[in-house]
Order: structure tokens, then C-alpha cells, then sequence
């Protein structure tokens, strides 16, 4: 079961912590992560939510629907 997150991940993580604690804004946060600030809001929203768990993709440790065929 995979639950670390990788450094571009974490690197993201910590952003989004200085944007909360309001040492960073939202502009520069996402010209550094390369994304818009729309996404920015969205990963305050999961970060609130979740903390570093809001960060890890939905589809990790799902089974593949083609597993079946590898048994």
C-alpha cells in the first residue's frame, strides 16, 4: 500500500503551507509550482481537508482493472 508522497508532491505540500500561514501569496505560489491560482485554491481546499494525504493521487493502491487478466 503506497501512502508516501513524492517530492514534487511534498514540495507542493509546503507551499501551500506557507500560503496558509499567509508568508507566500497565491501568485507566487503558483507561478513556482507552474500551475494557476484556481489550482492553488483547490489544493487549500484538500489541504484543509486531508493535510498531506489531500496530496496523494485518488488512483493509488486501487487495483487495475486489468489484473484479473494477469492472475
Amino acid at each position: 500500500m503506497r501512502t508516501e508522497v513524492n517530492y514534487i508532491k511534498r514540495n507542493a505540500f509546503e507551499f501551500i503551507e506557507q500560503v496558509m500561514k499567509g508568508k507566500v501569496t497565491k501568485q507566487k505560489a503558483a507561478i513556482i509550482l507552474n500551475c494557476t491560482i484556481r489550482t492553488i485554491n483547490r489544493k487549500i481546499i484538500r489541504y484543509k481537508q486531508n493535510g498531506i494525504k489531500g496530496f496523494i493521487h485518488k488512483n493509488c493502491n486501487k487495483k487495475s482493472n486489468k489484473q484479473h487478466l494477469m492472475l
